[in-house]
């Protein structure tokens, strides 16, 4: 008999326990701050702007000496002209010095810290607010039954957030921003939020 009375306890606890349990859409619903960023290919991200930026300062030099050879030294008109270019080169040499992987990695890095006070908030009414220190996007939300993606509609368009997990206070979000424009890298991350 107490085996019975005890089978059937334990039977109404865990009927219990799993009607409690939340469903993706109730653990969607609030405000989400953004906590901390994880870039998936950061190398592959850091070896493009190191690239980009050795380029960009390689074509900066490229115009100067350009400029410096349409320039006759021997005219004394051009002398402090030609100073100030050889001036400016000299600095684009130790801007060029200076640009490494370490500090390319760390302007990739900074560029997601100025997402500071990024949050999405879900509401009940099927609403949401996407919002950044100097930018606010509202529209409709959607989740999944299976809780991997919610959908936002917004005027500008759909936009879709794969997620990786999501608890009653932690969500993490994979993102996949493709390229702007032809040549550019695919940035991979994974933002953890937390409630």
């Amino acid at each position: 008999m107490k085996k019975t009375v005890y089978s059937i306890l334990i039977l109404a606890l865990i009927a219990l326990m799993y009607s409690c349990k939340l469903s993706p859409e109730q653990l969607a619903i609030g405000t989400w701050k953004l906590d901390s960023v994880s870039i998936i290919n950061i190398d592959e991200v850091t070896n493009f702007y190191y690239e980009m930026d050795m380029n960009a300062v390689d074509g900066e030099i490229s115009t100067l000496d350009a400029q410096l050879q349409t320039l006759d030294p021997k005219d004394k008109k051009n002398a402090e002209q030609i100073e100030n270019i050889s001036e400016q080169k000299k600095s684009l040499e130790e801007q060029k010095a200076a640009i490494t992987l370490e500090t390319a990695k760390a302007k990739v890095l900074e560029s997601y810290t100025m997402l500071d006070g990024f949050s999405y908030t879900f509401n009940e009414d099927k609403t949401y607010l996407d919002k950044t220190v100097d930018y606010e996007e509202t529209g409709t939300w959607s989740i999944t039954e299976d809780g991997k993606t919610i959908t936002m509609v917004t005027e500008a368009g759909d936009y879709k957030l794969l997620i990786q997990e999501l608890t009653e206070n932690t969500m993490s979000i994979k993102y996949e921003y493709a390229p702007a424009e032809e040549g550019d890298v695919t940035v991979d991350g994974i933002f953890y939020f937390i409630k």
